[in-house]
């Protein structure tokens, strides 16, 4: 009844909210601005799957819930021989990655959560099973899935701290929508804690799986150590440190510390990779008003050898500003020390798994809520350094760039500790896939 109840009330606010999605849609079509994809994909109209196969519906929303699905599908089809994954996406990013990246029969942008949208995309896909990465709570996909009598499956389950008060207000429209799933998989012990109580989620519904990021970023290590000659990481040589998603209000941090420790360390360098590029002219102006130079590398300029680009750079510039996609993962083994933005802002931090995998030393500032289930792990482990402040965060690295063997220590804890969640988690993995 409840589900009856959330489905009406549903369709009487998408109605209300139609001619004004409609006209929004119609402005950025006028202004030949993309319209969150395809349109015909967004309104339904699919590519249809193969009937004669069992298929599999993957959604994810972006780039790093795409990829985390890599592993994944290949497993899947070791388990199902007539496995046909559909993959669908929500971002034009995650789709382009999808086609890249994942071993899918067929990718398309995810319909939008209308009716009549979603009711033909269900037609056209005919899916067995529909699997779910992270938070894909859409009202119409899940009540058609469980109207059809679908299973749906929700992995890397969370909640993250900045959304736990206003889904817990709304937990009376959220709880039932929860409950749709055959079996809800969790990133870490608490969360399973959390969800369970927060949505009434009954306890054999829900399973600690861990985070199968931690499972796919040992293949992308891997595929990335094809092409990519990390040789700037050799005791002797200068040290580099890495600055990852950074966010606007937190770039004067880490270039004061830079500027404070520069003099003593006359062959340290700094790589700085925002978060999102729509304040780059801020931030080269915030960089040139400190005493270094430097050399920004944006979607513009064609790398052939990122290690030889990045040795070249540093030799004769104190800062590389990297203002282009999908980077950052192949810029960890060709630093020493790895600083995670968005941690000395309000945001809450974003990956610790790839820096671990590539075995460097982390440091995470006082907001790291979205990570914290890994910083505290990674902290204990001995790979992370939780700091609180300029003054602590310049201690800090100091005693890094002091000893290298204490670099080295970390760095082997983080690869040792990051092993040890893929292994687990792939084992969770093959057990889900061979009841799916």
């Amino acid at each position: 009844m409840k589900l009856l109840l959330i489905f009406i009330f549903y369709q009487l606010i998408q109605l209300i909210s139609l001619p004004f999605v409609g006209l929004y849609i119609l402005l950025r079509k006028i202004k030949k601005k993309p319209v969150f994809g395809s349109f015909r994909q967004r309104m339904g109209f699919v590519p249809k799957s193969d009937a004669s196969k069992k298929v599999f519906w993957l959604h994810a929303v972006s780039v790093g819930e795409v990829l985390s699905m890599q592993r994944l599908i290949d497993e899947l089809k070791k388990q199902h021989e007539n496995a046909f994954c559909y993959v669908t996406t929500g971002t034009l990013a995650g789709k382009k990655m999808a086609h890249q990246q994942l071993n899918a029969d067929q990718v398309s942008f995810m319909p939008y959560d209308f009716l009549l949208p979603m009711f033909s995309a269900f037609g056209r896909i005919k899916p067995a099973a529909i699997i779910a990465i992270e938070a894909e709570i859409w009202p119409n996909f899940l009540i058609l899935a469980t109207w059809k009598k679908i299973p749906m499956y929700l992995l890397n389950a969370r909640i993250n701290k900045r959304s736990e008060k206003w889904l817990q207000h709304l937990s009376f429209i959220f709880a039932p929508l929860y409950q749709t799933f055959t079996h809800i998989y969790t990133q870490s012990e608490q969360d399973v804690v959390t969800i369970q109580n927060m949505f009434s989620i009954d306890a054999a519904m829900i399973s600690f799986l861990g985070n199968i990021k931690a499972f796919n970023v040992e293949l992308k290590k891997q595929e990335a150590e094809k092409f990519l000659e990390a040789t700037l990481c050799k005791e002797g040589m200068r040290a580099t440190l890495l600055v990852g998603s950074v966010h606007p209000g937190e770039l004067e941090v880490y270039l004061e510390v830079y500027q404070s420790l520069k003099p003593k360390y006359r062959d340290l360098k700094m790589i700085i990779a925002p978060r999102h590029f729509n304040w780059k002219e801020d931030l080269m102006h915030k960089i040139e008003q400190i005493d270094a130079s430097y050399v920004m590398w944006d979607q513009e300029r064609i790398i052939e050898s990122i290690p030889q680009f990045v040795d070249t750079v540093l030799a004769q510039h104190d800062i590389l500003l990297v203002c282009t996609i999908g980077k950052l993962f192949n810029l960890y083994p060709l630093a020493d020390i790895f600083c995670l933005g968005g941690t000395f802002v309000p945001v809450g931090g974003h990956n610790l798994l790839e820096p671990a995998v590539w075995g460097r030393p982390s440091i995470v500032g006082p907001y790291h809520a979205n990570c914290q289930d890994h910083a505290d792990q990674l902290q204990h482990a001995g790979a992370l350094a939780k700091v609180d402040n300029l003054k602590d965060l310049q201690n800090h690295l100091e005693m890094l760039l002091e000893d290298h063997a204490v670099r080295k220590t970390m760095g082997d804890n983080a690869s040792a500790w990051l092993e040890d969640q893929a292994r687990e988690v792939h084992g969770r993995i093959k057990h889900f896939l061979y009841w799916v």
